[in-house]
């Protein structure tokens, strides 16, 4: 191998050095923004009066681990038909690029219950709800969420 192979080599491999160095620092950051941008207090209650198709009430907080996507918080939901009114449950989950799987669980008398688990996605600035198992009187199968308060 000669000198000028060994300086093109050197070139051509700092170059794609850099080039993932910039792609995985430009999808760290738009991937914290994206965290960012989950994180919060969640609702339908302003959807609910205007749809005959809602049949909860949901107020869900989402606290989010930045680095490794984490989900904690807690959901409270309210069945507008037979005034049902779940627990406050925890919700514990990892999020996976713009969805993750929660599960929704609560504590009585020192043991845990699982009510279910549910998928949520955000798409746009709606955050979607579609229970995968659990309680139909507690949760709502199906509901788009909007974020509360000013954020």
């Amino acid at each position: 191998m000669t000198l000028e192979q060994i300086g093109i080599l050197t070139g051509i491999l700092s170059a794609i050095c850099t080039g993932i160095f910039f792609i995985t620092k430009n999808f760290k950051e738009s991937r914290r923004k994206l965290r960012n941008r989950i994180c919060g207090q969640w609702g339908n209650e302003g959807d609910i009066i205007k749809s005959k198709f809602e049949t909860h009430f949901v107020e869900l907080e989402i606290d989010l681990d930045i680095d490794d996507g984490e989900i904690t918080g807690t959901v409270r939901s309210r069945n507008v038909n037979s005034e049902t009114i779940s627990p406050l449950c925890s919700i514990n989950g990892k999020l996976k690029f713009k969805s993750a799987v929660i599960k929704l669980t609560h504590v009585r008398h020192g043991e845990q219950l699982l009510y279910g688990t549910a998928i949520i996605k955000l798409k746009k600035k709606t955050l979607h709800w579609k229970l995968n198992q659990g309680v139909a009187d507690f949760f709502p199968s199906y509901t788009r969420l909007h974020r509360q308060g000013s954020a």
